[in-house]
């Protein structure tokens, strides 16, 4: 992806995320655990396979399932948001076999898409349980790898209160997590204008030149990724006035799944 970022793409069976390698000259990091222990091996496999070095840290963007359950077993030492730790520690609270979440997501405590990726990634699943226990992060600490630094950057955003970002310094590359996707959790699946404006606000000041989600493969730029976000709270999102093909499948995506974009008075828009 560029001089010190390797990526294991997304799969849309299971709801699989990108996983990142961050190799510097002295040390690597790995951005989120992924869904499953057999998915983060499957990312150390490649990793050897590739002849990069193995990661000695890790840190999670958030603490959903498809980023973080694939801490079970995991010995690296690990870092994520506060908020994330203590998620983390209620999810290990829950049962997560199939009939579990699906009685969840019938009393509207769980959302359907997690449903679906858990029964194909690892039905029946424990919580996540890693043989060594998380450090909390700081808003912009940084993690020196020798040639290159990662800063962690915690975004405000709809999808989850507790995102983390990660700016690979030397690159110019911020790997976004989740943060452009809508809340999925709290009523109908939705935006809010003052953490769309927050969001927006954040990403510029910040030193990058491209960005990419965790659900997609495709380079965002800087300018088009501010651009759609302060579209998506003007009203003015038709797919086609957006520049990148890959905030245009984006759109459609939240726009099939009916986000609302809403201010503390109702809805704005439905996009």
């Amino acid at each position: 992806m560029s001089e010190h970022v390797y990526m294991l793409p997304c799969a849309a069976e299971g709801d699989r995320p990108d996983l990142f390698l961050i190799a510097g000259k002295e040390r690597s990091f790995m951005v989120d655990a992924g869904a499953s222990e057999k998915h983060r091996r499957e990312f150390m496999e490649q990793v050897a396979r590739a002849g990069l070095p193995a990661p000695e840290q890790l840190a999670l963007t958030h603490w959903h399932w498809d980023h973080s359950f694939g801490l079970q077993g995991m010995v690296l030492p690990w870092y994520a948001n506060p908020l994330t730790l203590g998620y983390l520690q209620l999810a290990r609270q829950q049962s997560w076999d199939i009939q579990a979440v699906a009685r969840r997501v019938e009393w509207g405590q769980e959302n359907q898409i997690v449903q679906q990726g858990m029964a194909v990634e690892q039905p029946g699943c424990a919580p996540p349980i890693p043989a060594v226990e998380g450090t909390p992060l700081k808003n912009g600490e940084e993690f020196e790898l020798g040639d290159v630094t990662v800063q962690a950057i915690c975004l405000p955003c709809d999808h989850t209160d507790d995102a983390v970002a990660y700016l690979v310094q030397q690159d110019h590359l911020l790997l976004l997590g989740d943060a452009l996707y809508p809340d999925y959790y709290h009523g109908p699946n939705h935006y809010s204008l003052r953490r769309l404006r927050g969001l927006g606000e954040t990403l510029q000041r910040l030193a990058f030149d491209q960005a990419i989600s965790s659900h997609g493969e495709e380079l965002l730029e800087k300018t088009h990724l501010v651009e759609f976000i302060a579209r998506l709270g003007s009203g003015n999102i038709l797919p086609e006035a957006l520049a990148s093909p890959a905030l245009r499948q984006l759109l459609e995506v939240v726009q099939a799944d009916g986000a609302l974009v809403l201010e503390e008075r109702g809805v704005v828009q439905r996009l």
